[in-house]
């Protein structure tokens, strides 16, 4: 024990230690589910492999009796449960877990000659992680383990499919000690009339008779069965046979090899993700920002736009929901399973399990792995780069879950469509979802009485319609332990009812714009990273008329939120008091010049009539017309020429006439056509300094101002040079 402990202090020091950064790594574990694609096969194979139907007659006579084909229960077996109203999906069981077995259901002659007419599931994967795992492509810190897995059918060519992905060989940067993958059957529970469960063998031997005898009926049972009824994957006995596989400890090893000192996770993704989105820097950065490798952290998922709106900024709207009650109570959020990663820091993850046989349905696999394994350690939800995975996981409605066209379009959401938002799976829009969530990671306890975590959920989905209810608020006291923790929870209250308010009423689109303007803003926001949208939404307080004065004078929503990064929660806009009525024309033109918001208000915090100088309509009339002998002058040339003033000491109003009128347009300066413009910066810059020194004798101009002075001392500078230059050109025609 002591050995133990000593073992997890020293890591715990290594983590700690700021010496120099150490190296992050990965080894990813990726449940990827097989579907059928039995249709593309070769049919001479096809035939081959399903020519093995039973001779024998056991099921002749309860073969007669099936007259209607199209109704499920006309069938002997079912794989699903009957129910008075509707048919309830079963969850399926795990029993084979290694490839030895599998090899029983396809026979080797068979095996030669099934092979894949596209790259395999793996190879897709691996491609996109290569090309969208770090935002560098590099894969040096990463490592794969892929469980391959589908419901065993009575099928031998549908069986044949997971087969066909175990044996193809894919290309990537990956060594094979960093990169493996292994296959898994799991079987769907079989049940007769009387709901009794029935081997698989019994139900195989009917469907291959019913196939020979009638091939038609054959087809629709094992589509009632395993297509339209299937039952639900067990979720948690399938990630868990991928957590616990020796694959994993070769991986580790290795990347231990390649880097003794390296931080290493343990990240759980899905076999369905479709953009990896840079998520591994994003958790690096993460990382490198806190004073302590986080135990368990997760920047979640979101669905692709292709994948209609509605789908897409329902997720966005998930993610910020989650980010900022992490923010206020970190385990008070599903940490979702397309995207969490757990620390090693020396432990054997074998010893925490997924599974929990009173979750009936297999589900809720996060919470039940972090409950056993967070302890005190808080974990971080981030909102940096999110995985982008299928939008099948989002529950359809028996409508169809149908948006209106206004919100498919990219407009606002009416009031239905927001309801059905509601309805995602996993949804913490939806209250009560978001209430149950806090209390999923069994981050405090609950006492009291029988039924008081009912009692939990409906206090805080009161105190989220009204978060500074006192009442609830010492109601939640009384049962939540320690009390402590309830001062969190209504701020995660206060925060998400913010965040519900302000993200659909943000902008007013009877206020400022008309309808095209107010769309297109709409859906500019939309696509903003969640880390903008925040920015967006502290900014847009309806106190703020700064920002809807900025949004009005066409400077977009990716200036304005730019502003603030890349801080988590931003400080409310950097632009108070730097934008008005007076100075938005100076702006505009900056804009205009490839300037981005953020560079104006560094420049303006430099100095605040920066901008006003530099983009002037005088600038503007130099810089577009050449005036004199100065035709290169650019927006850079004068901020240069600005904040070079400055730098020596000369106040910028002082100056500003004397640049502009006498300097840069003044005739007496034109005739002196050698003259650059960094020869005025030059003589303008020495002026400045000169004019500091109380015996500077060639600078006493007696009453004259400050501006006929430095007229005069250039006049006079370049005339001394002409002379000059006159007198070598004299000497030279004499000799």
């Amino acid at each position: 024990m002591m050995a133990e402990q000593m073992s997890e202090l020293m890591e715990r020091f290594s983590l700690n230690s700021i010496s120099r950064p150490r190296p992050i790594q990965f080894v990813l574990n990726v449940p990827m589910y097989v579907p059928d694609d039995s249709a593309a096969d070769d049919d001479s194979v096809a035939d081959e492999i399903s020519s093995n139907e039973e001779e024998d007659d056991e099921f002749k006579e309860t073969i007669k009796t099936i007259k209607k084909s199209r109704e499920p229960l006309a069938y002997p077996f079912r794989s699903f449960r009957v129910g008075d109203t509707k048919h309830k999906r079963l969850v399926g069981k795990i029993s084979i877990s290694d490839e030895p077995q599998l090899s029983k259901w396809i026979s080797t002659k068979h095996c030669k000659k099934i092979t894949l007419q596209k790259e395999s599931l793996p190879q897709e994967f691996l491609h996109l992680l290569q090309e969208q795992g770090f935002d560098n492509g590099c894969t040096d810190d990463l490592g794969v383990i892929i469980g391959l897995n589908r419901h065993k059918s009575l099928s031998d060519r549908r069986n044949n499919c997971l087969y066909k992905q175990l044996e193809a060989t894919e290309t990537s940067k990956f060594s094979n000690q960093k990169y493996n993958k292994f296959a898994f059957y799991w079987d769907i529970p079989w049940t007769d009339r009387e709901g009794n469960s029935v081997e698989y063998s019994k139900v195989r031997r009917f469907y291959k008779q019913l196939k020979k005898w009638k091939p038609e009926k054959a087809e629709m049972f094992i589509k009632h069965n395993e297509d339209e009824m299937r039952p639900s994957p067990p979720y948690q006995h399938i990630r868990e046979t991928v957590k616990n596989h020796p694959f994993n400890k070769v991986v580790i090893q290795k990347l231990k090899e390649q880097s003794p000192n390296s931080i290493i996770y343990v990240s759980f993704v899905d076999g369905d993700t479709k953009n990896f989105n840079g998520m591994y820097s994003g958790y690096v950065e993460l990382i490198r920002e806190s004073e302590e490798p986080p135990k368990v952290m997760s920047t979640g998922y979101e669905y692709p736009q292709e994948d209609g709106l509605p789908l897409y900024v329902g997720s966005k709207l998930e993610r910020l929901i989650r980010v900022v009650t992490a923010k206020a109570f970190g385990p008070g959020v599903y940490y979702p399973e397309p995207n969490f990663c757990v620390l090693l820091q020396g432990q054997d993850l074998s010893k925490y399990s997924f599974v929990d046989r009173k979750q009936a349905d297999g589900r809720l696999e996060s919470p039940i792995l972090l409950r056993a394994l967070l302890g005190t350690s808080f974990p971080v939800f981030s909102e940096k780069n999110p995985v982008v995975t299928s939008s099948d996981r989002a529950q359809k409605s028996s409508s169809g879950f149908v948006f209106s066209q206004q919100f498919s379009n990219g407009g606002a959401p009416n009031a239905d469509d927001r309801k059905r938002l509601s309805q995602i799976i996993q949804s913490t829009l939806n209250p009560k979802q978001w209430a149950e969530a806090l209390y999923f990671n069994r981050a405090f306890k609950l006492s009291g009485f029988v039924g008081v975590k009912g009692k939990f959920v409906s206090l805080m989905t009161n105190l989220l319609k009204d978060p500074d209810d006192q009442n609830t608020v010492e109601e939640l006291k009384e049962i939540v332990k320690p009390c402590n923790i309830v001062p969190k929870l209504q701020t995660a209250a206060k925060e998400v009812s913010k965040i519900i308010e302000r993200f659909f009423n943000i902008f007013d689109e009877n206020n400022i714009w008309d309808e095209e303007v107010y769309c297109s803003i709409i859906h500019e926001f939309y696509e903003l990273p969640v880390s903008s949208m925040l920015t967006i939404i502290d900014m847009f307080d309806k106190k703020n008329e700064q920002c809807y004065y900025v949004i009005n004078t066409n400077f977009s929503l990716r200036d304005l939120c730019h502003l603030n990064e890349p801080p988590v929660f931003p400080m409310l806009t950097a632009i108070e008091g730097m934008l008005n009525e007076t100075n938005v024309k100076e702006w505009h033109r900056a804009i205009n010049s490839n300037n981005s918001l953020l560079d104006l208000c560094q420049m303006t915090k430099k100095d605040c009539n920066a901008v006003q100088f530099i983009f002037s309509e005088r600038a503007e009339y130099i810089i577009n017309n050449g005036v004199n002998c100065f035709e290169e002058v650019t927006y850079e040339d004068l901020e240069d020429l600005y904040f070079g003033v400055i730098e020596h000491g000369g106040s910028t109003e002082d100056y500003k006439d004397l640049i502009y009128s006498d300097l840069l347009m003044d005739t007496d300066i034109e005739e002196y056509s050698e003259i650059s413009f960094n020869d005025v910066k030059e003589m303008l810059l020495h002026f400045i300094d000169e004019s500091k020194n109380p015996n500077a004798d060639d600078l006493d101009c007696g009453s004259q101002s400050a501006t006929d002075k430095t007229v005069q001392y250039f006049y006079d500078r370049f005339h001394e040079q002409d002379k000059e230059e006159d007198n070598v050109n004299d000497d030279n025609d004499d000799g």
